[in-house]
C-alpha cells in the first residue's frame, strides 16, 4: 500500500512546484503569450507539442495526450505528474521529491510506514555497505579478474557495473556468495538491494569440478546463486541492469530482455544499452510492468536458442501482452546465447545493431515458424502420415492468425502462410473464418455468472 497524503497537502505542493521551472529542467521551454510551449518528454517529439500554462501549473501534449485521459500512463496533467513520470518515480517519491524542492514539511508518518521505511533504508544501507565491500575485494582478486578479463569485461565495467568478489563476506545474510563474483542488482531507484554470485571460472571447468564432486558423494555446486526473497528484494519485482537501462529504454521507447547478467553487459558494451535481464527466471508481470514504467513501449525478447528459451519465450510474450506491451522475438543462432552473439557482431559496423533488425519478427511470425520447423522434419519422415501432420500443424497456426486484428497484416500473414505450408490462400482464409465463426457462437453460449437460468 501507498503512503497516505491529505488532499491539502497535495494541492498546496502543486501551487509551490513552479511545473515551468521544472520543466525547464528535461526539454527547452519557451513563451507563446501567456502560455508556454515545449517539446513533450513523453514522446519522441520533433515539434515544441507540450502546452504548459501558468496559470493552472498544468501541461498537455497536444501530439501523443501525456497530461490527460487519452495517454495511457501520463494521464494527469498536474506537477506531480510530470515529475514522477519524466523521472519514472513513484507518486511517493515524486511528492517527496516537490517538497524537498519546495521545503514543504511533509506530513507525519504512521507508526508503521516509520516502521517499514525505517526497515527498508537499513536494508539498503546494509546492501551499499557490502557491495563497496565485496567491490574494493575484486580490485585483489587475480582469479576473479582473469576470468572477467577472459569473458571481455574491462576494468571500466566492473566499475561501472560495481562488481565484486565475496572472499570475505561482511553479514551472514550474505554468506551464500562467498567465493564468487559478485553482481549487485538494482532497482529502478538506483538503490542497491539484492546481489547474484557466480563462480570464477568457466562453464567447462565447473562440469569436471561437479562430476568430481558426484563421484565424492558431494553436492553440485551451481553456477549462479541469489540472496534468498526478503521483505525489501524479490527477483521477480526486478530487471538486472534496469538503472542503466531505463534512460535509453525512455530514449527509444523499447527495452530488450534477456536472461543473464552478463548477457546484460555485453549487450551495453555492443550499443544496445537499452537491455535488462530477468535473472535467469520467466519473466514476471511486476517485471513487465517495471518496463512500461521506464517508458517501454515495444520489447525485444531476446532468449537462448534451446528448448527452453524458445518456451520462455512464448510464456514472456504473453506476460507482456497482458500489460499492454507490443512483442518482438529475435532468435539467435542454435547453442548461442545474447552474449555469444555480441563477440560474434558487436559494435563492429554496427553488426549487432544490423542484426537484430534483419532477425526480429513480431510474436505472430515467430510463432508461424516455430510451428514450421517443429513439424517438418516429422512430415519428412513420416511422408505416409502428411495429411495428418499438415492438418494440425495447420490449425496452430490458424489459431496464431486469428489473434491479427489489423486487416492488412492479416492479408499479408496469410499470404506468408500460404506460400510456406503450400496451401492456397482461399483455402486458408476459409478455415481462419470458419474458425472465428466458431468460436463465436462458443461466447453466444457461454451463460454469464450474474444470470440465472431458468
Amino acid at each position: 500500500m501507498g503512503r497516505y497524503y491529505p488532499p491539502e497537502f497535495l494541492e498546496e505542493l502543486k501551487m509551490k512546484a513552479n511545473l515551468v521551472d521544472i520543466a525547464s529542467q528535461y526539454t527547452e521551454v519557451r513563451r507563446i503569450g501567456y502560455n508556454y510551449l515545449a517539446k513533450c518528454p513523453f514522446h519522441d517529439d520533433h515539434h515544441p507539442s507540450m502546452q504548459i500554462k501558468p496559470e493552472t501549473n498544468t501541461f498537455y501534449c497536444h501530439a501523443c495526450g501525456a497530461g490527460s485521459s487519452n495517454h495511457s500512463k501520463v494521464n494527469s496533467s498536474d506537477v506531480i505528474s510530470f515529475v514522477q513520470h519524466v523521472n519514472q518515480f513513484t507518486f511517493p517519491q515524486a511528492v517527496e521529491y516537490l517538497a524537498s524542492l519546495t521545503n514543504t514539511p511533509l506530513p507525519a508518518m504512521n507508526p508503521q510506514e516509520q516502521q517499514k521505511q525505517y526497515r527498508y533504508q537499513q536494508w539498503v544501507s546494509l546492501c551499499e555497505q557490502a557491495a563497496n565491500e565485496f567491490h574494493e575485494q575484486i580490485k585483489t582478486n587475480e582469479k576473479a579478474l582473469s576470468y572477467l578479463s577472459s569473458r571481455g569485461f574491462t576494468h571500466l565495467e566492473i566499475e561501472i557495473w560495481k562488481l565484486g568478489y565475496a572472499k570475505e563476506i561482511p553479514h551472514e545474510i550474505f554468506s551464500n556468495l562467498k567465493n564468487r563474483i559478485v553482481f549487485p542488482i538494482y532497482d529502478i531507484y538506483d538503490n542497491i538491494i539484492g546481489f547474484a554470485g557466480r563462480v570464477p571460472f568457466s562453464k567447462e571447468i565447473l562440469e569436471v569440478l561437479n562430476q568430481e564432486r558426484k563421484q565424492e558423494g558431494k553436492p553440485e555446486i551451481v553456477k549462479y546463486v541469489n540472496l534468498k526473497n526478503t521483505e525489501h528484494f524479490v527477483k521477480g519485482h526486478h530487471l538486472y541492469g534496469i538503472h542503466i537501462a531505463k534512460d535509453y529504454i525512455r530514449q527509444w521507447r523499447t527495452a530488450i530482455v534477456t536472461e543473464g547478467y552478463t548477457d546484460v553487459i555485453s549487450l551495453h558494451r555492443s550499443g544496445a544499452q537499452h537491455t535488462v535481464s530477468t535473472m535467469g527466471t520467466a519473466l514476471t508481470e511486476h517485471q513487465a510492468r517495471l518496463l512500461k514504467q521506464a517508458g517501454a513501449e515495444k520489447v525485444i525478447l531476446m532468449r537462448d536458442a534451446d528448448e527452453a528459451g524458445l518456451i520462455a519465450s512464448e510464456r514472456d510474450a504473453k506476460v507482456l501482452e497482458k500489460v499492454g506491451l507490443q512483442t518482438f522475438i529475435v532468435p539467435l543462432p542454435e547453442g548461442m546465447d545474447p552474449d555469444d552473439l555480441c563477440w560474434h557482431y558487436g559494435l563492429w559496423n554496427e553488426g549487432l545493431s544490423k542484426y537484430i533488425h534483419k532477425h526480429m519478427q513480431s510474436i505472430e511470425q515467430w510463432k508461424i515458424n516455430r510451428i514450421y520447423k517443429q513439424t517438418q522434419d516429422e512430415i519428412l519422415y513420416h511422408y505416409t502420415m502428411i495429411n495428418h501432420f499438415q492438418t494440425d500443424r495447420l490449425q496452430k497456426v490458424i489459431e496464431v492468425l486469428a489473434t491479427i486484428d489489423d486487416p492488412i497484416q492479416l492479408d499479408i500473414f496469410i499470404r506468408q502462410v500460404s506460400e510456406l505450408f503450400v496451401v492456397s490462400y482461399d483455402a486458408i482464409k476459409e478455415k481462419l473464418n470458419l474458425y472465428k465463426a466458431k468460436n463465436q457462437r462458443s461466447q453466444k453460449n457461454i451463460i454469464p455468472f450474474h444470470r440465472k437460468v431458468v
